[in-house]
C-alpha cells in the first residue's frame, strides 16, 4: 500500500502483524480524527454514523433480497457476487435519487415543477 493521509503504510504494517491491541489503538486514533474533522465542519458525527448505519442496513437488505430472487443466500454467495450485488443496489439508489430530483426540479423556462 502506498503512503496515504494518516499513514497508510503504518496501518498496513500493524494489520499485517495481526496485533489486535495495536490495531484497536490505530482504529481509535482514526475514529478520533474523523470525529474531530466532523466537529470542525459543524457536523454531528453521531448522527452521521447513524445515517451511515441505516444506509448500510437498507442496502444489505436489498442485497439479501436480490440473492433470494436468484435462489441463493448471502452466506452461499462469493465475495465477488456480493460486491456486484452491492454495486447494483447503489446504482439503483442513485437512479432513484436522480429521478426524484428531476421530478421536483423547476422547468427553467416557465418556473413550473415537472
Amino acid at each position: 500500500m502506498e503512503q496515504g493521509p494518516g499513514g497508510g503504510r503504518r496501518a498496513d504494517a500493524v494489520v499485517g502483524r495481526a496485533d489486535a491491541a495495536r490495531v484497536r489503538e490505530e482504529l481509535g486514533d482514526l475514529l478520533f480524527s474523523i470525529v474531530n474533522v466532523a466537529r470542525l465542519l459543524d457536523i454531528d458525527a453521531e448522527d452521521t454514523l447513524r445515517q451511515a448505519a441505516d444506509k448500510f442496513t437498507r442496502r444489505f437488505k436489498d442485497v439479501e433480497a436480490e440473492m433470494r430472487a436468484q435462489g441463493r443466500s448471502v452466506s452461499d454467495a462469493s465475495l465477488e457476487d456480493l460486491d456486484r450485488s452491492w454495486e447494483r443496489v447503489k446504482e439503483r439508489e442513485a437512479a432513484a435519487r436522480a429521478a426524484v430530483r428531476l421530478e421536483v426540479e423547476p422547468d427553467r423556462g416557465t418556473g413550473d415543477v415537472r
